[in-house]
């Protein structure tokens, strides 16, 4: 289970950089907001709340996209990540920015076609000129179902529609493990033994650490 964690969280940052040092980014809510029209389309809002700490005046990318159960980008019809960049500059040392959003268009999720597809949104906020990553948000967990000859959407004629999870039952919403209580561990006459139901990792076995399961 650590390996298979470890794993993923390489990929994972392999795809989208490391952590740069003296700068941090503290994430305040990330949500989405669903059946959206924008521009006459209908699609998913991304909505971010966070603190940018060490970077006044200088530009930040806050990278808002969609990936899978694996970490992957989400690839839209053209072949590219589904994802929305947006350049800000922090006016101070210690900048919060507010509900900032990104919309993904209903249409940019076509290529995943029919069925239900378990997907995370996630918010990474990179320091523009070196191109590292300040910072990455816990996955916001979504279910999306494609729709029949109509491709992908959010809408009820046909298209795709994306639901919102419910909270795991397991662990109360928390993502952690209800045996160990996220510690990974149990006190064996003072030596740490793994925790059989986590094997280590801390994380709920039924939701797999998101505190939400997709209903389909």
């Amino acid at each position: 289970m650590k390996a298979r964690f470890l794993l993923l969280t390489a990929l994972f940052f392999l795809l989208f950089g490391n952590q740069t040092k003296g700068q941090n980014v503290w994430f305040e809510n990330v949500y989405l907001q669903y059946d959206v029209v924008y521009n006459g389309q209908v699609g998913l809002n991304i909505v971010a709340t966070f603190i940018v700490n060490g970077m006044q005046g200088r530009s930040i990318y806050v990278d808002m996209g969609v990936v899978d159960n694996n970490g992957q980008p989400v690839r839209t019809p053209q072949g590219t990540p589904l994802y929305v960049r947006l350049t800000q500059v922090p006016a101070y040392t210690e900048t919060r920015y507010n509900n900032i959003t990104a919309f993904l268009p209903a249409t940019s999720f076509t290529a995943l076609g029919p069925g239900s597809h378990s997907l995370n949104a996630v918010v990474q906020i990179m320091d523009a000129y070196y191109n590292t990553s300040l910072g990455v948000s816990d996955y916001v967990s979504f279910a999306y179902n494609g729709g029949g000859n109509n491709g992908g959407g959010y809408n009820n004629n046909g298209g795709g529609k994306v639901r919102e999870p419910m909270k795991c039952p397991t662990c109360n919403g928390t993502g952690k493990c209800s045996v160990c209580a996220g510690r990974g561990e149990f006190r064996n006459g003072g030596n740490p033994v793994d925790c059989p139901t986590c094997h280590g990792g801390g994380s709920c076995f039924k939701c797999g650490g998101r505190g939400t399961l997709l209903l389909y």
